[in-house]
């Protein structure tokens, strides 16, 4: 403020000074001139005074930064995903490495040092430079300004924020040492990825400290400063190492560093923290997880918290990698463009969800969102009814012709076997058997049996039901296989373990453990697990068939629109879709060719 004052009253004495010239010397048109140029300055002068009164204080520069950050970790306590924003621990100029501060000043401002909070020079140097390129190449704010614009003002570029962060500047000046705003501006400035600061920046990108940081590395951070995202070492090695060795070249023509040091530094190679960066990410499981937060606890407690997921790494990169490898296949000679894959442990701990074939492409996650004809899958929940009813694996029924009005199901194969048992007729996944079993027993049955084993979309009031006419989730339709898998017990999908407060480590959710009740009887679950098993030792599921224990069942909706196969081993339960977002058919994709084919593929390299 007082550097203000005092530039201001510099300009009034300069002003009287050449007013009582011009009376003197009785130059009429050169006192038309300078009465113009002093009410264009007064103006001006009244405009940046407007302006200055407007200005946030800049004592909150050195208050401590709240942080909201959001850290979700998988079954093995890896960071999974960072939502929010990564900051520093706060560092003191004398823990700052002098490389990296020489690196900064260097590149961003060489006299910081000297000057006052604006560098003429510079901008003057900045504006020759931008117009003999054509275009704006260098920029003339100083790391005050910068501090300026970070912390109190918007990314426009107009005149009037221009402004503005040059009164900043001054006042930052003025009520900062040059220590100070060189501290609290590497503690602030964003670095790429949700990292704001240099210690966050260097465990983020090195694993390192601040303070262990080589030349190069503080070289690869400096260079950040422009363009985080364009000059991250996570996203562009090349481009990232082409801007540390002009940081280099830069220090060695400040004075900063000798040629010896630049041409060892350059020749040095950059270790990343490649574990840290390959899991923190976005995708379908823990946008999965940053939605079920908010049914956990208030939203007033997401400020800085770690959420413990289900989440299994391991398993979900395989899913991921057998799901993009089948799907190029079924794109080019199935015309299917789309797929969806959940497993979980037989207590329903959610270990992996794809959700589609590309989350950047789209994020839609088609393994809890997506509502599509469950086919053949859905007769497990039919028969579990039936045999829950008294009817047994061995009884006989007639696969014969059906006439409900003007609808008559028919079966893949367009042919009747006659009298067959009950098993055979799973086995084959007959369609004419179903239908006449829930006759038998009533809809209503079936559909009481669809809500005990965690079927929770509407499921239509007819006949066609049993054939899956009804549309449901691919997770609901998991956890169904899941209870089987779990001998009939209560099965409760999980994908969070616990939500904890890091400032004061107070657990703020842990989901309540609880006796799991018998959904369906023991000798239901027997006969069903018997028949699942004969599905895919001689089924419509036995491209399953693997060295390990395999048990499931294959759905195909109406002209080959979806695909589906859900199943389990001894450890894990799997369910995989196929389709199209639009509806469109595929070309004879069944549930027992691609959909089996993947389970079968991610289940034989995660099985131990």
């Amino acid at each position: 403020m007082n550097k203000i004052k005092s530039f201001i009253e510099k300009v009034k004495r300069f002003l009287v000074i050449i007013l009582t010239k011009i009376q003197t010397n009785k130059i009429l048109l050169l006192k038309y001139i300078v009465f113009s140029g002093v009410l264009f300055l007064a103006s001006f002068l009244g405009y940046l005074l407007y302006l200055f009164n407007d200005l946030p204080n800049v004592e909150s520069l050195s208050q401590p930064q709240k942080r909201q950050q959001i850290v979700l970790l998988d079954n093995k306590d890896e960071i999974l995903s960072v939502y929010g924003d990564m900051h520093s621990n706060y560092m003191h100029y004398y823990e700052i490495p002098r490389n990296l501060i020489n690196a900064v000043v260097a590149t961003e401002d060489r006299k910081f040092f000297q000057h006052f909070g604006i560098d003429i020079m510079g901008i003057f140097r900045a504006a020759v430079t931008n117009f003999q390129a054509g275009r704006t190449v260098q920029g003339g704010s100083t790391i005050s300004q910068q501090l300026a614009k970070i912390s109190f003002l918007s990314s426009e570029r107009t005149l009037n924020r221009k402004l503005k962060e040059a009164l900043l500047a001054l006042e930052i000046e003025n009520r900062y040492s040059k220590q100070e705003i060189m501290e609290i501006y590497l503690n602030k400035v964003y670095l790429g990825s949700g990292i704001f600061g240099v210690s966050a920046a260097a465990k983020y990108y090195f694993a390192k400290n601040t303070q262990d940081l080589n030349l190069y590395e503080c070289a690869i951070l400096a260079g950040l400063l422009k363009s985080p995202s364009r000059f991250s070492p996570k996203n562009n090695r090349d481009l990232s190492g082409n801007r540390a060795y002009q940081i280099l070249i830069n220090m060695h023509d400040s004075g900063f560093i000798n040629k010896a040091q630049l041409d060892n530094a350059k020749n040095k190679s950059v270790i990343l923290n490649t574990k840290l960066l390959g899991s923190v990410k976005k995708d379908f499981f823990t946008n999965h997880i940053y939605e079920q937060m908010f049914r956990h606890i208030n939203p007033k407690e997401i400020s800085n918290i770690t959420i413990k997921t289900t989440f299994d790494t391991y398993i979900q990169n395989i899913a991921t990698q057998e799901l993009k490898r089948q799907a190029r296949t079924l794109k080019l000679s199935r015309n299917g463009s789309e797929g969806a894959i959940i497993i979980m442990d037989h207590q329903g701990n959610i270990l992996s969800m794809v959700g589609g074939v590309d989350f950047y492409k789209s994020s839609f996650n088609r393994a809890i969102n997506a509502y599509r004809p469950t086919g053949s899958i859905f007769k497990t929940i039919v028969y579990t009814a039936a045999i829950e009813k008294g009817f047994l694996p061995t009884d006989i029924v007639e696969d014969k012709e059906l006439q409900y009005g003007e609808w008559s199901p028919q079966n893949f194969n367009r042919t009747f076997l006659g009298e067959i048992n009950i098993e055979e007729a799973f086995r084959k996944s007959l369609n004419t058997i179903p239908v006449q079993l829930m006759q038998k027993i009533g809809i209503n049955n079936v559909l009481r049996t669809a809500r005990k084993l965690g079927i929770k979309s509407k499921i239509d009031h007819n006949l066609s039901a049993s054939l899956g006419s009804s549309s449901a989730n691919l997770i609901e339709m998991t956890t169904a296989y899941a209870i089987i898998a779990n001998n009939g017990l209560e099965v409760t999908t999980k994908s969070i373990e616990s939500i904890k407060n890091n400032l004061n480590e107070q657990v703020l959710y842990k989901p309540k453990v609880r006796n799991r009740k018998r959904v369906i009887s023991e000798d239901t679950t027997e006969h069903m697990k018997m028949l699942l098993r004969r599905a895919v030792v001689d089924g419509s599921a036995r491209r399953a068939l693997s060295s390990f224990k395999i048990s499931g069942k294959t759905g195909t909706s109406q002209d080959y629109r979806d695909a589906w196969f859900v199943g389990y081993t001894d450890q894990y339960v799997i369910g995989v879709w196929l389709g199209n977002d639009d509806f469109s058919p595929m070309k004879y994709v069944t549930g027992g060719t691609f959909p089996t084919v993947i389970a079968r593929n991610i289940l034989r390299k995660i099985t131990h």
